[in-house]
């Protein structure tokens, strides 16, 4: 296995576990906007819609991680101690 090889599998590797970590805040996000969708008109064919929330939804999730909880929550789930 190349060098690039490794990178690449490990690159979307952590892609596909971010994306997982992510999901919750990313149900919020689209459940939110569907609730703005009834006050005002919210895109949902455009993929700009779609880019947004789940850049919203990313930047969410890294700001939980960086709290104290947050951390304490990812320490457990990396090792597996409850």
């Amino acid at each position: 296995m190349t060098t690039l090889t490794r990178k690449l599998l490990a690159t979307g590797i952590f892609l596909l576990g971010f994306t997982l970590i992510c999901l919750p805040s990313a149900g919020l996000l689209y459940g939110f906007s569907w609730l703005l969708s009834f006050a005002v008109s919210v895109n949902f064919q455009s993929w700009v819609t779609h880019v947004v929330l789940w850049a919203l939804a990313a930047v969410w999730t890294i700001y939980t991680l960086n709290t104290r909880e947050g951390g304490e929550l990812a320490s457990k789930v990396i090792t597996m101690k409850p």
